[in-house]
């Protein structure tokens, strides 16, 4: 929506819209649209509104926090490399064994 300054006294508020904040019931199956849009689809289940009796509010000017704790989450990263690169050397021992093996298989 576009909001024209001139067209909004000094001090007055305007409504452009408003949130609706939904679950659903298999949040896995919601189709993706774009950055941080979600759509429902006949797998995930309508959408209900969350309203109920406690009002939810938006406040600007505000930073979110993080949802996760950076300490374990790089503690996770590292273990996953590790994972990685243990089963990385494990192919490279069996290609290895295979080039062996096909050489003595040759000769």
């Amino acid at each position: 929506v576009m909001l024209d300054p001139a067209d909004v006294g000094a001090g007055e508020t305007v409504e452009i819209a408003r949130l609706r904040i939904v679950d659903v019931d298999q949040q896995r199956y919601l189709q993706k649209q774009g950055e941080n849009l979600y759509r429902e689809t006949p797998d995930s289940g309508a959408a209900t509104d969350l309203l109920g009796t406690a009002r939810p509010t938006v406040l600007q000017g505000f930073i979110e926090k993080a949802n996760v704790n950076p300490v374990t989450e790089l503690v996770r990263m590292i273990e996953v490399q590790r994972s990685y690169e243990a089963n990385q050397r494990v192919i490279q021992s069996h290609d290895e064994a295979t080039g062996r093996l096909l050489s003595a298989v040759r000769r």
